[in-house]
C-alpha cells in the first residue's frame, strides 16, 4: 500500500478509506436485495413456481417449433379443464402430492450424497499420465478429422478439374464445329459464284 500511496499526495489515505466504506455500503445493499429475493423465492408455492415455468416455456418456445407449441397448448388446456372441475379439497390434495414428491426427491438426493460420502467417493481427478493419454486421444481424433477433411477437399478439387476439362473439350468441339460450318458456307458461296459466272461444270 505504501507503493500505491507514496506519489499520490496527502489525502490519498483518506480517499482510500472513503472508497472502502462506499464499496462496503454497496455490498451490504446488494446482500439486502439478494436476501429479499431469496425470501420471496422461498415463500412461493410449488404451484406458483410451476405456473411461472409454464409461462416461461410458452414465451421462450419458438413459434416455428409447432410440435412443442401444440404440446404446450394441450397441457394448458388440460390444466384449465382440471382447475375448472376441481374443488378446493382436490386442489389442496394435488398441492400436497406435489409437495410430497418434491420432499421425496430431496430426501433421495440427500441420501445419495450421504452414501457417496460414506463410500469415500471423491470427484474424479486425472493424473499426468491419464491427462496425456486423453490429450493424445483428442489429438488423434483431430488429426483423423483433418485428414478426412483434406481427402474430401482433394476429391472435390479433382471433380472440379474434371468438370473444367469436360467444359474445355465441349468448348473446343463447339469452336471446331463453328469453323467447319464456316468453311462449308464459304465453299457453298464459291460454288454459287462460279455457277453464276458459268465457270462451274457439273455432270449431267
Amino acid at each position: 500500500m505504501f507503493r500505491i500511496f507514496q506519489f499520490k499526495g496527502k489525502n490519498t489515505v483518506n480517499d482510500f478509506d472513503k472508497e472502502v466504506e462506499r464499496q462496503k455500503a454497496i455490498l451490504l445493499q446488494e446482500d439486502k436485495v439478494y436476501e429479499g429475493y431469496r425470501r420471496r423465492k422461498q415463500e412461493k408455492t410449488l404451484e406458483e413456481i410451476k405456473e411461472r415455468i409454464d409461462e416461461r416455456l410458452l414465451w421462450t418456445t419458438s413459434i416455428h417449433n409447432k410440435k412443442a407449441r401444440r404440446k404446450l397448448e394441450k397441457e394448458g388446456e388440460e390444466k384449465r379443464r382440471r382447475d375448472a372441475h376441481m374443488s378446493e379439497e382436490e386442489a389442496k390434495a394435488e398441492d400436497e402430492k406435489l409437495e410430497q414428491r418434491a420432499k421425496a426427491r430431496a430426501e433421495k438426493r440427500q441420501e445419495r450424497i450421504k452414501n457417496n460420502a460414506k463410500k469415500g467417493s471423491a470427484p474424479k481427478t486425472y493424473d499426468r499420465e491419464s491427462a496425456k493419454r486423453i490429450a493424445r486421444r483428442i489429438l488423434r481424433k483431430r488429426a483423423k478429422a483433418e485428414a478426412s477433411r483434406k481427402e474430401a477437399m482433394k476429391e472435390r478439387m479433382a471433380e472440379k478439374r474434371q468438370r473444367e476439362k469436360e467444359k474445355a473439350l465441349k468448348r473446343k468441339a463447339i469452336e471446331e464445329s463453328k469453323v467447319a460450318k464456316q468453311k462449308e458456307r464459304e465453299k457453298q458461296e464459291k460454288r454459287k459464284k462460279l455457277k453464276k459466272s458459268g465457270k462451274l461444270v457439273t455432270k449431267s
